[in-house]
């Protein structure tokens, strides 16, 4: 008797459960197939398509064209201008000059010459070009120190315009000649002389950078 009990309580479990198990398919199995209609409706995920590398540029240019448009921009780089500084040796005078800007340039010039120094700052502009060769304008003042000329001994001052050309005949060396007038003062023994001279130079630069 105690044993049909226990089976009776047993089936009657089973039977609880298995209404259970079918209460909880029931009520999840709508929202899942719900879910499931909307993941099916959006379909696949797209594959990207993979361009090849003839594809990416213009079939009408060639890697010849393209190699030629970079050797042009590489001409068109701004390149070291072997014009900038440059040592220069007149007669009889010697000279550093100095590239300002694309047509001037400024020179500290030291002159000597039986008993007569000079330092003097010239400055020239390139005004015009006649083929290779250079037509210049510019100026020069300085202060001079003289001792022994004509029995004389001293300082003095001077200032002068000139007008020349400068010929580059190689990469870095270039001839200058120009000519022009000059105003000369001279303090002596307590004595002030003044003239006014023409004034021939000559000289050859050569361009370190």
């Amino acid at each position: 008797m105690r044993y049909d009990f226990q089976l009776n309580d047993i089936r009657r479990s089973f039977i609880i459960s298995r209404l259970i198990i079918l209460i909880l398919i029931f009520t999840f199995s709508p929202s899942l197939s719900r879910t499931n209609e909307v993941i099916g409706n959006q379909g696949p995920i797209p594959e990207l398509p993979i361009m090849p590398p003839s594809t990416l540029r213009d079939p009408s240019i060639s890697m010849e064209d393209v190699s030629k448009t970079a050797d042009i921009e590489l001409a068109q780089l701004p390149q070291l201008d072997p014009t900038t500084f440059a040592i220069g040796i007149g007669y009889p005078d010697i000279r550093l000059r100095l590239k300002l800007g694309y047509s001037t340039n400024i020179d500290g010039k030291f002159t000597f010459n039986d008993g007569i120094q000079i330092y003097s700052i010239r400055l020239s502009w390139n005004f015009l070009d006649i083929g290779p060769i250079k037509a210049i304008v510019g100026g020069e003042a300085g202060w001079a120190k003289f001792d022994g000329v004509d029995s004389m001994s001293g300082v003095g001052t001077f200032a002068q315009g000139l007008v020349g050309l400068e010929y580059p005949f190689a990469k870095r060396f270039r001839i200058s000649v120009d000519i022009g007038p000059a105003w000369i003062n001279v303090y002596s023994d307590g004595y002030t002389y003044s003239t006014a001279v023409a004034v021939y130079n000559t000289a050859l630069y050569y361009y370190l950078f």
